[in-house]
């Protein structure tokens, strides 16, 4: 279910390619991010498979039941964080690696200021090793304000969010933006700033050869990433 449910995302692209082939370049993002049980794993395990689930080191290896539920808790946690302008809960669901308070707080007082909100998101988790997982995310950014076409935050965003394991829990870690569709006042496409595009489908490809190949998560999409667009350092 899980290998169709990938290559279901990675058709939408597909078809999605058909209409579009702007690609954009790096555009800011609405985020602030740049963050074995025992038992039997075939009652635990998203997904079927007829392989020897209790391997980590496994390339058909897939994500348990158990670390869905935390990973999705951890993003709706997120989602209060940036609805509720909460810099402390923000923080604390990041990875110390990123864990910055007070640029937190400056941050969300920009959002406060433009009334951004999250209305819609949705979250699927890809793949997991163990210690770090990729999240296939969709948002959908409005403000609650009048529209401002020199202040608009109004988008929807695909992203691929990482999560990383710090102390047995997940935090978040980082991310790459795959799609941003800038938003005009009555909610469709902006014809100034349109649609920008990076390799969707390529980063996709990209995290099926991750799992198959067992390769890092972070560091190989990060690789990718720089290679193609540059530094998000």
């Amino acid at each position: 279910m899980k290998k169709l449910l990938f290559f279901l995302i990675l058709s939408v692209f597909l078809v999605m390619a058909g209409c579009t082939n702007d690609n954009g370049s790096a555009q800011p993002d609405d985020q602030k991010q740049t963050e074995n049980n025992s038992g039997d794993k075939e009652q635990n395990k998203v997904g079927d498979s007829n392989e020897d689930e209790g391997n980590k080191d496994d390339k058909s290896y897939d994500v348990t039941l158990e670390e869905e539920k935390d990973l999705l808790a951890l993003y709706e946690s997120q989602d209060k964080a940036l609805n509720e302008y909460d810099a402390e809960l923000w923080t604390e669901n990041s990875h110390p690696q990123w864990r910055d308070l007070e640029a937190a707080k400056a941050w969300m007082e920009q959002r406060k200021k433009a009334t951004v909100y999250v209305q819609n998101s949705d979250y699927e988790v890809l793949y997991s090793n163990g210690d770090e997982a990729v999240v296939y995310a969709t948002y959908e950014y409005r403000q609650k304000t009048p529209f401002d076409e020199d202040n608009n935050w109004n988008s929807n965003q695909v992203i691929l969010e990482i999560a990383k394991k710090y102390e047995g829990e997940w935090k978040t870690y980082n991310f790459f933006i795959l799609r941003t569709v800038w938003l005009n006042e009555n909610n469709e496409e902006d014809p100034t700033l349109g649609i920008k595009e990076f390799n969707p489908i390529g980063q996709l490809q990209l995290v099926k050869q991750i799992q198959e190949q067992n390769l890092p998560i972070f560091e190989t999409l990060y690789n990718y990433n720089k290679e193609n667009w540059g530094s998000k350092d």
